[in-house]
């Protein structure tokens, strides 16, 4: 997968393939994480979520600044102490997750990680998106809290 060089999660994928990773898909991009179906050689492909894995957050521009651009969002530059306070929120993120896992009807933590500058942890994927039907498999009642 490649991005345009300035796309904050561009970064981010450059970092997972230096550590070894294959990244099969950008999966999703916010503020504070990116997500990313990945796979390491001869292993089934994963969905890995990078915390924080840019200098940079979408913000959300005035609405005087608003005609002048095109859209309505625009990366600004964290301070050292929103890096601190992300990635300190990202790692609280990964142990509840770390804690869950084994819990009936809760995606399991797989594995996890980190570099210099983000944090990382995987759990399963599931083909076609959604893991309603296994819940579904599983019994009506734990499927019907995933209805919108």
């Amino acid at each position: 997968m490649r991005l345009h060089p300035m796309h904050p999660a561009a970064w981010v994928l450059d970092q997972l393939s230096d550590a070894g990773w294959n990244v099969n898909d950008l999966l999703a991009f916010t503020r504070a994480s990116t997500l990313v179906l990945a796979h390491r050689d001869g292993a089934a492909p994963v969905v890995l979520k990078a915390g924080f894995g840019s200098n940079h957050v979408l913000a959300e521009l005035d609405e005087h600044a608003r005609p002048a651009a095109y859209g309505f969002y625009w990366y600004a530059e964290m301070t050292e102490v929103e890096r601190a306070l992300t990635r300190e929120d990202f790692r609280h993120e990964i142990a509840v997750a770390r804690t869950a896992t084994g819990a009936a009807h809760i995606v399991p933590l797989l594995e996890e990680g980190n570099t210099d500058r983000f944090d990382w942890y995987t759990m399963p994927h599931c083909n076609g998106g959604s893991f309603r039907p296994l819940l579904s498999k599983a019994g009506g009642s734990q499927a019907a809290g995933l209805r919108v």
